[in-house]
């Protein structure tokens, strides 16, 4: 009996803090669809990247995913990372963004 009530505060806990989590990623995502500096297409990136941290994002993949050509693409990363939500990272010829540590806490303050 003692074990299974530590099983069921154990997930009365783990409800709650997927309960926060998703408030606050709700929240976040509100913040993001009511900026009027970023397009439908870095809202998008902005949106993924919240879901997907460790995602790496280049100038073509963008390009690919939302249909747009190169110098469109490249726009929309660099603006991204000039707002500090994105970070630029060279390898080869080939340029990686990165969502910065902490994208949500980012978008609330920008």
């Amino acid at each position: 009996m003692h074990q299974l009530g530590v099983i069921m505060r154990a997930i009365s806990e783990l409800e709650g803090y997927v309960q926060r989590k998703m408030s606050e990623f709700k929240r976040t995502e509100g913040l993001i669809k009511r900026s009027t500096e970023l397009n439908h297409r870095q809202i998008a990136l902005l949106g993924h990247a919240l879901r997907h941290p460790d995602q790496i994002y280049t100038i073509k993949s963008h390009s690919s995913s939302h249909n747009v050509v190169h110098q469109t693409a490249r726009t929309d990363l660099l603006g991204l990372e000039s707002r500090g939500l994105l970070v630029r990272q060279k390898v080869g010829k080939a340029y990686y963004f990165l969502p910065v540590e902490n994208l949500a806490k980012e978008l609330e303050t920008a």
